[in-house]
């Protein structure tokens, strides 16, 4: 275990020497507020790095969450995005996660309908 830790540990200094962090990532003020008052919203989380990151930035995105109310809706395998349905507090550690890119809500679009 203690070579996963090491790996993770390298992998975030690893972009933070890059100048990729982004420690605030956008919260749209209406999706805390949903979040707040339904208990919980559904999210897509962009994450920083590339491909042979993706597992990693997910794991810490998790880790990071552990003690709110969280649940993955889909972990994806070649896209460096997590969607998941959080708490308010999930949502907070969220934009401040230093892999953490872009948050996004996650909604249905029809085909002819422009996503923001």
């Amino acid at each position: 275990m203690g070579k996963a830790v090491c790996v993770c540990g390298a992998v975030v200094l690893a972009v933070a020497c890059a100048g990729r962090v982004n420690s605030d990532a956008p919260l749209p003020a209406e999706l805390l507020a949903r979040a707040e008052s339904e208990q919980a919203v559904r999210v897509v989380v962009e994450l920083q790095g590339g491909l042979e990151e993706i597992q990693t930035s997910q794991a810490l995105v998790l880790e990071a969450l552990e003690g709110t109310h969280y649940r993955v809706t889909r972990r994806y395998q070649t896209i460096p995005f997590l969607a998941l349905e959080v708490s308010a507090e999930a949502l907070r550690r969220l934009a401040h996660s230093p892999v953490v890119r872009r948050i996004q809500e996650d909604r249905v679009a029809s085909p002819q309908e422009k996503t923001p």
